[in-house]
């Protein structure tokens, strides 16, 4: 199983969740072979004292980790 974290701007990211879980999900299926209802993903919402970015990123930045865990 993998546990998908986003941690991204509070407003931009809430308006693409669903598109994007849509979009990684469907990456984790086709190249881990994982099944399809075994989505784990977590939204972590900043605000934008608290999400230092590098330099020229617009406010739809984003970071996303993924973490293979056995069972």
């Amino acid at each position: 199983m993998s546990q998908v974290k986003i941690y991204g701007l509070k407003e931009p990211l809430r308006a693409i969740r669903e598109q994007l879980s849509d979009a990684i999900h469907a990456c984790v299926v086709e190249a881990l072979q994982f099944p399809v209802n075994k989505r784990a993903h977590r939204f972590l919402y900043l605000e934008p004292e608290d999400f230092f970015m590098p330099e020229g990123r617009s406010e739809n930045y984003i970071i996303r980790t993924t973490s293979l865990l056995s069972c």
